[in-house]
C-alpha cells in the first residue's frame, strides 16, 4: 500500500498497470517455458527431454490458440456485455492454467534460469522511467498534490520473473505492488510444475482494482480516483471499469472486436490532454461505454504529467545520425552532430564507414561492416529510442538495406535521406551499385530526400548537366517522389542561374525556397548539415516545409557566420564551417537580420479604402519582395483573425516568407504561424516566448534601449523601434526620431526593424542613419492601386540604401 500520508479531501489516483504487452514489449509466458524446458535439457536428471518438452509446448500452443479462436468467434458474434464476455474468459482462462499445469512443463524449472531470461526481457520505451517516477511519488508523496498507489496486475505466471524483468532502480524496485499468479517452489527449484493462481482472468483484475480504491477510501475522507492501464481482452474489464481505462499502443483484433460486440468505443488520447479531461469525457459517455488508447508510454507520461502526477520531463529531441566519419571533422557524423547540439537536440552516432579527409579532399575510406551497422543502430534505438533518423554517407548497398530494414521493422519515424554519393570536392563516397537500394529500399520509407542537383541526376539515371534550371528540378523532384518518400527536397546550389533556389515537393505542392548566395570557400559539409537540421525540426515536431525553411535559415547562418574562417592549408577547396559559431545555440531560426528587411505589416482599414481583400494584398507585397508579413488585423473575432492567417500563411509559405501575428500568441499557436509581435503593452516577452516555444518568431515594440535589451534577455528574436516620423496608422505612437532607433541597434545583437511614418523617400535615409536591419511599412505599400509595383520600388531603395549603409561602415 502506497505511503497515503495526504490530507483529507486530496485526490488520490490508483494505477493499476498490466504487465504482458503493456509494460513489455511482447507476452512473455513462452520466456518462462523456455528457461524451464532449458533447465531439463542441461539437467541429467530432467523431468523430461529436450524433444518432449517441444512437444508439450507445441500442443499447449495448439490447444491455446484453437479454444481461444473459439471464444472470439462466439464472443464477436452476437452482442453482449463486458461481464459475459469476462466470465467466459474466466472460465477459458482457468482451463488452460489447469492444461499447462498438466504438462508439467515447469518441473525442474530453476529460479536463477527464470532471473536469467526475465532480465532479457524488453520492456516498451519510456515504461521503466515512468514506473520509476509513479513509485517516487507513492513513497514520497508531495503536500498539496495528487497521490498515488501503483500496482502492476498480471496473469503472469511468476512474480520472481515479473519483479525481475522490471529492473526498477534500488530505492524504488522492492516497493513496487505486484499481483500475479506464482510458480510453487522448493529450495529455489520448481519440482511438481504447479502454479498458486490468484490472477487468472479479466474479473480478478478488476476486483484487485476495486480492492485497492475500497482500502484508500477506508482510510479517510479522500476523492479516489482509478486509472488502469493494459493491451487485450483479459485487460478489457479493469478498462471499463476505472475512471479513465488507457489501452497501450495499437488495439489487438480481439481486443478490438470484443469492444465493438460489448459497445465500449476506444478514443485516441492526446498529450496535450489530463486524466482530468478523460475521465469526465467517460463520465459524458456513460458508465464503461469509453476507454481511450495512446500510442506510446510518452504519451501517456504526458497525461500524468498535465495531471500533476509526475515531474514534467524536458527531453531534448533525439536526432540518430547514420552516416560516415570525416577525419576533419567538417562533413559526415561530425557535421551531424555538431549540427544537434546546435538544435539542442541530442545527437546519437552510427557510423557506416570511416574517411581519411581534410580540406583538400578524401585521401582514403574504410568500409564498416553491415552487421556491426546494425549493432550501432539497435544499441541506439532498444534503449535511448529516437525522434527522428538521418542518413548520409551509405557507402555500400547492403547498409542501405540494413537501414530501412531497420526503420521498417523498429517502426522508425522522421527518415530524413541524404543521398551521399559525391563529396563536396567531387570524391565518390559510395559505389555504383547502390542507386537501386536507395530506390527501391530506403527511398519508400523515408519522409524527406535531399539530394543536391549531382546526387538526382544519379539516383535518376539522368546524365550529367541534364537539371540545369528551377524547372527541371521541379520535375526531378516529382520523379523522385514515385519512388515512395512523402517529400522530395532537390538541393539547388548547382545550379547556374537559381540563387540558391531549392525545391520541396510533397506530392501535391511545389515550393521553391529560396536563399542569399554567399562567396566563400568554407562550405563543406552543408549538405549534412543540412540534412541534420531537418531531422532536428522533425524531431522537435515541426512539420516537413518548417522544418526545411528553418534547416535553410540555419545553414545560411553557419555559412555566413564561417566566411573567412582559416582552418587548414592555404588552398583549400573544401573549408570547413564553424557550426557553433552563432549567438544562441539552441534557437538557430529565423533571427538572420535579412528576415526581417523589408517588414509588411497589414492594415484592414487601409484594404477596405482601396477595394481589396487582405489576401490580394498580402499577395501583391510578396510577389514585390516583401521578406516578411505581420499580420495586424484589429477589430475582428478569434475565429476570423484564424481564418485570415490560415489564408495569409497559404499565400506567403510556398515562397518562404515568414507570417507574424500582432499580439494574438493563441492566433499564432493555432495556424503554425512563424511566430507573433507582442506591443509594449501587450503580454510581456517572457511569457509570449514560454508559450510559442523556442522553434518559432518572438518580436516586441520598444521605444528605448532598456526596453531592447530586456526584450532580448526575455527572449525575443528581433525588436520594432518607433516610431521614425509620424504616421496616420498608429496616431497613439509616440515619436522617437531616427537618433532612438539608432542608439537602440547599438544596444542589442538581435534584429532591429525601424518603423512609423516610412516611406519610398525618407527610406534610405533611415536605414543609413540607423543601421537597422529592416524597414516595416503600412500605409507607404498598402495604401497604392498596385501593391506588387510599390513593394518592387520599395524594394529596390531598401536594397541599396542598405548596400550603401554597409559601405559606410567599412
Amino acid at each position: 500500500m502506497a505511503n497515503l500520508s495526504t490530507r483529507d479531501g486530496d485526490d488520490v489516483y490508483i494505477i493499476g498497470f498490466d504487465f504482458d504487452g503493456t509494460i513489455t514489449e511482447r507476452d512473455t509466458v513462452e520466456d518462462i517455458a523456455r528457461a524451464a524446458m532449458e533447465d531439463n535439457a542441461m539437467s541429467p536428471e530432467g523431468f523430461y527431454t529436450a524433444e518432449e518438452g517441444a512437444e508439450k509446448w507445441k500442443g499447449i500452443l495448439e490447444r491455446y490458440f484453437a479454444e481461444f479462436g473459439d471464444l472470439m468467434r462466439t464472443a464477436g458474434s452476437a452482442s453482449s456485455s463486458v461481464t459475459e464476455y469476462s466470465q467466459a474468459e474466466r472460465v477459458f482462462n482457468r482451463r488452460m492454467n489447469e492444461a499447462f499445469e498438466g504438462t508439467g512443463l515447469l518441473r525442474g524449472l530453476e529460479a536463477g534460469t527464470l532471473r536469467r531470461y526475465a532480465r532479457q526481457i524488453r520492456l516498451r520505451q519510456g515504461a521503466r522511467s515512468l514506473l520509476t517516477d509513479l513509485l517516487s511519488r507513492e513513497r514520497n508523496p508531495k503536500p498539496g498534490r495528487p497521490a498515488v498507489d501503483v500496482h502492476v496486475v498480471s496473469l503472469c505466471w511468476s512474480e520472481i520473473f515479473l519483479r525481475e524483468a522490471l529492473q526498477l532502480p534500488r530505492h524504488v524496485g522492492g516497493s513496487v505492488s505486484v499481483h500475479c499468479n506464482r510458480i510453487v517452489w522448493e529450495n529455489d527449484v520448481c519440482v511438481d510444475g504447479k502454479l498458486l493462481c490468484t490472477v487468472q482472468d479479466p474479473l480478478d483484475k478488476s476486483e484487485l482494482m476495486g480492492k485497492f480504491a475500497a482500502e484508500v477510501s477506508s482510510g479517510g475522507a479522500r476523492r479516489v480516483k482509478t486509472l488502469f492501464v493494459g493491451d487485450s481482452t483479459g485487460d478489457l474489464m479493469a478498462l471499463v471499469s476505472a475512471d479513465v481505462g488507457i489501452i497501450m499502443g495499437g488495439v489487438r483484433d480481439s481486443l478490438q472486436a470484443i469492444c465493438k460486440s460489448c459497445g465500449v468505443r476506444v478514443a485516441e488520447a492526446t498529450p496535450d490532454r489530463s486524466l482530468s479531461d478523460l475521465a469526465g469525457e467517460a463520465r459524458a459517455a456513460g458508465t464503461g461505454s469509453l476507454i481511450f488508447r495512446v500510442e506510446s508510454w510518452k504519451v501517456l507520461r504526458a497525461l500524468l504529467e498535465n495531471e500533476g502526477l509526475v515531474e514534467k520531463v524536458r527531453n531534448p529531441a533525439r536526432v540518430l545520425c547514420i552516416s560516415g566519419s570525416d577525419s576533419g571533422g567538417g562533413a559526415g557524423n561530425q557535421a551531424d552532430i555538431k549540427t544537434c547540439s546546435s538544435y539542442g537536440a541530442y545527437g546519437m552516432s552510427a557510423f557506416t564507414a570511416l574517411t581519411a579527409q581534410n580540406t583538400q579532399g578524401v585521401s582514403a575510406i574504410s568500409g564498416v561492416d553491415p552487421e556491426f551497422v546494425r549493432a550501432q543502430i539497435e544499441a541506439v534505438v532498444d534503449d535511448i529510442g529516437t525522434d527522428a533518423i538521418k542518413t548520409g554517407m551509405l557507402a555500400t548497398k547492403e547498409i542501405v538495406s540494413v537501414v530501412a530494414d531497420l526503420v521498417r521493422s523498429k517502426g522508425l519515424a522522421n527518415v530524413v535521406v541524404d543521398p551521399v554519393l559525391v563529396a563536396t570536392s567531387g570524391d565518390a563516397l559510395a559505389k555504383e551499385d547502390i542507386v537501386e537500394a536507395f530506390l527501391k529500399e530506403l527511398l519508400p520509407v523515408a519522409t524527406v530526400v535531399t539530394p543536391n542537383i549531382p546526387e538526382a541526376e544519379i539516383l535518376l539515371g539522368w546524365g550529367k548537366g541534364r537539371i540545369r534550371t528551377v524547372e527541371d528540378a521541379m520535375e526531378a523532384a516529382k520523379e523522385l517522389h514515385a519512388f515512395g518518400p512523402k517529400c522530395v527536397l532537390v538541393k539547388g546550389g548547382h545550379l547556374p542561374s537559381s540563387a540558391g533556389t531549392d525545391v520541396l515537393y510533397d506530392g501535391e505542392q511545389m515550393y521553391q525556397l529560396e536563399s542569399e548566395m554567399v562567396e566563400t570557400n568554407n562550405s563543406h559539409g552543408t549538405g549534412c548539415t543540412l540534412g541534420s537540421a531537418i531531422a532536428c525540426g522533425l524531431a522537435g515536431g515541426l512539420d516537413v516545409h518548417s522544418s526545411v525553411r528553418t534547416a535553410k535559415t540555419y545553414l545560411a547562418r553557419v555559412i555566413s557566420e564561417s566566411k573567412g574562417l582559416d582552418l587548414g592549408g592555404q588552398q583549400r577547396p573544401q573549408g570547413p564551417m564553424h557550426h557553433h559559431g552563432l549567438r544562441t545555440c539552441g534557437d538557430p531560426l529565423l533571427k538572420s537580420a535579412s528576415n526581417y528587411k523589408f517588414y509588411a505589416v497589414t492594415d484592414s482599414r487601409i484594404n477596405a479604402r482601396c477595394g481589396r481583400d487582405l489576401v490580394g494584398a498580402v499577395k501583391g507585397a510578396v510577389q514585390g519582395g516583401a521578406t516578411i508579413v505581420q499580420l495586424r488585423e484589429k477589430g475582428v473575432s478569434t475565429s476570423d483573425l484564424i481564418d485570415q492567417a490560415k489564408a495569409v500563411i497559404e499565400v506567403c509559405r510556398p515562397l518562404g516568407v515568414p507570417v507574424i501575428v500582432n499580439d494574438r500568441v493563441d492566433v499564432a499557436i493555432a495556424v503554425d504561424a512563424d511566430g507573433v509581435h507582442v506591443g509594449e503593452d501587450d503580454m510581456p516577452v517572457k511569457i509570449a516566448r514560454k508559450m510559442i516555444g523556442p522553434m518559432k518568431i518572438v518580436g516586441a515594440s520598444v521605444k528605448t534601449p532598456e526596453q531592447a535589451m530586456r526584450a532580448e534577455r526575455d527572449g525575443a528574436d528581433y525588436v520594432g523601434s518607433g516610431a521614425c516620423y509620424s504616421t496616420s496608422t498608429k496616431s497613439d505612437s509616440t515619436l522617437i526620431g531616427l537618433e532612438a532607433v539608432k542608439k537602440i541597434k547599438e544596444a542589442v545583437d538581435i534584429p532591429v526593424v525601424a518603423i512609423g511614418g516610412i516611406d519610398q523617400k525618407n527610406a534610405k535615409s533611415v536605414l543609413v542613419e540607423t543601421n537597422a536591419d529592416g524597414l516595416a511599412v503600412v500605409s507607404s505599400v498598402f495604401d497604392s492601386p498596385d501593391v506588387a509595383q510599390r513593394c518592387e520600388e520599395m524594394r529596390k531603395i531598401i536594397d541599396e540604401a542598405m548596400r550603401t549603409a554597409a559601405c559606410g561602415r567599412k
